[in-house]
């Protein structure tokens, strides 16, 4: 079962005609298998799916790739969106995450 384990919902708005959402998902599918979506269109309209992964990959990838889409629509010279919501943030990586790093470090390393 997979869930959205970061969000963040971005707008851009002239001020005229134009009023357009962008939706950035994280989604958890599996131990240490995630997948990045973007969703964009007109505010009110259904938003069109754009995934930014072909298949699963790990966390840190998921993640570099969920912040470089966000700074770029943030940041878009003609576009610039701005933040309407995000998740909260996890302070940490998935536990699964951190027990398999904590499994490559040396034994004569003491546990944090």
């Amino acid at each position: 079962m997979s869930r959205i384990y970061e969000s963040v919902s971005l707008h851009y708005t002239d001020g005229g005609s134009s009023d357009k959402v962008y939706n950035i998902h994280l989604e958890e599918l599996g131990p240490n298998q995630f997948t990045v979506t973007g969703y964009n269109g007109k505010r009110g309209s259904a938003l069109i799916p754009r995934k930014q992964t072909d298949s699963p990959v790990p966390y840190a990838e998921a993640k570099r790739l969920f912040d470089n889409l966000e700074r770029d629509k943030r940041n878009h010279r003609k576009t610039p969106y701005t933040v309407s919501s995000e998740t909260a943030r996890p302070q940490s990586q998935p536990r699964y995450h951190q027990i398999l790093h904590l499994q490559q470090r040396p034994m004569s390393q003491p546990a944090m």
